[in-house]
């Protein structure tokens, strides 16, 4: 194990004590994760360890944003978790892995400091799901109850 990676880990652990276990059970309740959290984990460097740091990232290798997920995953907030996880290793990754360099100068300061926040979207139609899904995960990704926020804007 690499000294930074239990930096890392207490890290994430302050934060977690700090800012999310006093809370969570409330966004439980709500069911959303205040923006002002995620920017506050941004402000901490904790989005986007993995992105360059031309893009305000950190320039960690895979094995130290493994270990970021490991620390996360210690909070019993499974909402927050999937919140921070979804931004930082299934969406925003499509932008910094294909985007243009006018995209990625456009908006990875912004996901990497949680002025932004990325998320994946679903098409439920039943014809396009039908060639890239089994039927019965079909059903399930179908029957998903999928509702738009108020306060969403686009960036």
């Amino acid at each position: 194990d690499h000294p930074d990676h239990e930096v890392l880990r207490d890290q994430v652990a302050r934060f977690l004590a700090r800012e999310v276990e006093p809370h969570a059970a409330a966004w439980e309740e709500t069911g959303m994760v205040p923006r002002d959290v995620l920017r506050r984990m941004g402000q901490a460097g904790l989005l986007g360890i993995a992105f360059e740091s031309e893009h305000g990232g950190g320039d960690a290798d895979a094995l130290t944003n493994l270990v970021f997920a490991e620390a996360l995953s210690q909070s019993t907030y499974g909402g927050f978790i999937i919140t921070v996880l979804v931004h930082t290793d299934m969406a925003s990754p499509h932008l910094h892995h294909a985007g243009t360099r006018e995209q990625k100068a456009k908006y990875m300061r912004g996901i990497t400091s949680g002025r932004t926040i990325t998320a994946v979207a679903m098409h439920c139609g039943r014809n396009r799901m039908r060639s890239a899904m089994p039927p019965e995960m079909m059903a399930g990704v179908a029957a998903a109850n999928v509702t738009r926020k108020k306060n969403f804007t686009r960036p």
